[in-house]
């Protein structure tokens, strides 16, 4: 007897993502001045930003349906590449900057916390 071994996709993933997505809230019967004032309130993000920390390969809260899947040997497994692929670009751009930034700009950072910098973002890598 041989016994299939089933591989877990991206899009197995996904879906089990998705799943932990809390529910839809119902619709806003609230009145019209209480709407406004709703309105001008930030949305609710946690969801969003555990979904990203998964992704990203750091642990989601510990509450979340996401802590489950997190606890699979494949996620830890891709957490961990995920820290070695950030140490290596620290230890080949970062940990340069930071050094030279530390003998060079002790002074400029004791001194004031803003930066001007004329350029444009992409240009820093």
């Amino acid at each position: 007897q041989q016994t299939a071994t089933k591989t877990e996709t991206m899009a197995d993933t996904a879906n089990k993502v998705v799943a932990t997505a809390p529910p839809a809230a119902p619709p806003d019967s609230a009145a019209p001045a209480e709407k406004s004032k709703a309105a001008a309130s930030a949305p609710d993000t946690a969801n969003v930003q555990n979904v990203a920390a998964y992704l990203a390969g750091l642990e989601p809260k510990a509450e979340t349906p996401l802590a489950a899947l997190a606890a699979q040997p494949t996620w830890q497994a891709f957490a961990k590449d995920q820290d070695k692929s950030w140490a290596k670009y620290r230890a080949t751009h970062t940990d340069r900057m930071n050094k030279w930034a530390a003998t060079e700009l002790d002074s400029v950072r004791q001194a004031t916390t803003t930066l001007f910098y004329p350029f444009s973002g992409p240009d820093f890598l």
